[in-house]
């Protein structure tokens, strides 16, 4: 999850809020969240820390469980 962004920080907050329910209900195997800086950089232009490839990485994994699931992004 993007850190701090802006127009949605209290949307961020419901989804979340409701992850977190679904987990304490037994409805999701594992939750994980990672936040990450104001935006994603490209392969190139990664963070040392290697938190760019790993956000890329999540959104593919995601974009292709979507795909694999019928439904979009």
């Amino acid at each position: 999850m993007r850190e701090r962004a802006p127009g949605i920080h209290d949307l961020q907050q419901a989804v979340l809020a409701q992850l977190e329910d679904f987990d304490q209900n037994g409805l999701l195997d594992v939750l994980t969240v990672n936040t990450w800086r104001e935006y994603i950089a490209t392969a190139s232009s990664g963070y040392p820390d290697g938190t760019a490839s790993t956000a890329l990485d999540k959104a593919h994994e995601f974009e292709a469980w979507a795909d694999q699931n019928s439904h979009s992004l």
